[in-house]
């Protein structure tokens, strides 16, 4: 079997040996990605990659699997019809998404764009994500205000621990914060796209906070520009309608933009190359024995600046130091923003190896802290956060 893939897939080549030919091919390379798929039965890529008939209509692929969590860049309905079995990463990157918005909730509070003292975060999305998000706000001592239409149609439970309901998404709208973790679709009985948009923003607090880390879509992205400008409120964006050519004037309005790279931890990423290769044994009815924790390097201690931490004001701030230390938002904020200074032709180019080449970032759970470097406040939330503290 022949099997493309697309090289930014970590380890792929290894995940695949053994199961058939690998063949790699940079997604910004029409002329290659054609050539990998050439006589290819299997396909193996990431949401950078529009799947549907212009591209798969006259080949042998019969298999397709995504290593990221969202599937609004594959037409399902055409690989269903066209016989072409499909497959996600669903969750593999949610906690790292999770722990983002925890770098960004800390950082705006710092900033003092928002308090996370005695805060209701709203949020929209109860699926893999969504449940991580609620487990980050707990332990940041959040009160968690839930909505997922679909799943309480469905009459599930909204999370694994608590007992939180439900609720309307106009209740959610009053929440201090309110962050996007849905899917984008624009099929009833619930379309996600533009669901933010000037009429419920304007039902919102001035000064409340907005995070998107969902797809640019979610938000409209014209009408949270506008309200971000009128109001007192913070906005944080991580992705962006139109990826990779994005409107400067959003990144410039926003408090903080990184070029979605939310779910790119390493563990997330080798998570998501460990569920299409199990995906791909599945289809083929084989057995291959792969695990992707061999490649994960040994879990670091955070050296963060003792300096900064003795002269912390609060638990939050010391939070602060240590999830700046393994979430470089700051990093990642001034390189989106320095892109968005180039010509216009040039910034899509310089966008995608914001993504493509991310450097290393490891989730909170594989790195080390010394519980005596701080309060004792902090280093209940930093292990409630998941931190290794002893």
């Amino acid at each position: 079997m022949i099997i493309a893939a697309d090289r930014n897939i970590p380890f792929v080549e290894q995940a695949c040996e053994g199961i058939g030919s690998v063949r790699l091919f940079d997604v910004r390379d029409a002329a290659e990605r054609q050539a990998a798929l050439a006589g290819a039965e299997a396909l193996l890529c990431r949401s950078t990659l529009h799947v549907d008939a212009s591209l798969l209509e006259d080949s042998a692929v019969r298999f397709v699997a995504t290593a990221t969590s969202g599937t609004d860049h594959m037409e399902l309905d055409w690989l269903e019809s066209a016989g072409i079995a499909w497959a996600s990463a669903a969750g593999s990157n949610a906690r790292s998404v999770a722990e983002w918005l925890a770098a960004v909730l800390l950082e705006l509070h710092f900033r003092k764009r928002t308090d996370l003292v005695g805060a209701d975060i709203g949020i929209v999305g109860i699926g893999h994500v969504g449940t991580q998000v609620a487990d980050i706000a707990r332990a940041l001592g959040l009160r968690a205000v839930l909505n997922d239409p679909p799943r309480e149609q469905r009459g599930e439970t909204p999370l694994p621990w608590g007992d939180i309901p439900f609720s309307p998404l106009e209740e959610l709208l009053h929440c201090r914060i309110l962050t996007l973790h849905t899917p984008l679709t624009s099929a009833p009985p619930f379309p996600t796209r533009r669901l933010i948009g000037e009429r419920r923003l304007a039902l919102m607090s001035d000064a409340a906070t907005v995070i998107n880390a969902s797809r640019g879509e979610v938000l409209d992205a014209e009408a949270a520009g506008t309200w971000r400008r009128w109001g007192s409120g913070a906005l944080a964006l991580d992705v962006y309608h139109g990826e990779p050519g994005i409107d400067p004037s959003l990144v410039d309005v926003a408090d903080i933009a990184t070029p979605h790279v939310a779910g790119h931890a390493l563990d997330g990423k080798l998570r998501g190359t460990q569920m299409v290769h199990d995906a791909l044994c599945s289809f083929l009815e084989v057995t291959h024995d792969w695990d992707h924790r061999q490649y994960l390097p040994a879990a670091p201690e955070l050296q963060c600046d003792r300096t900064q931490l003795r002269d912390a004001q609060s638990p939050h701030e010391e939070l602060r130091i240590v999830v700046g230390e393994a979430v470089p938002l700051l990093v990642d904020d001034a390189a989106l923003r320095r892109s968005m200074a180039l010509p216009h032709e040039q910034r899509p180019d310089a966008f995608k190896p914001l993504r493509a080449d991310y450097g290393l970032r490891r989730e909170f759970a594989c790195l080390r802290v010394s519980r005596r470097d701080f309060s004792t406040e902090a280093a209940h939330m930093l292990a409630a956060l998941g931190f290794q503290v002893a």
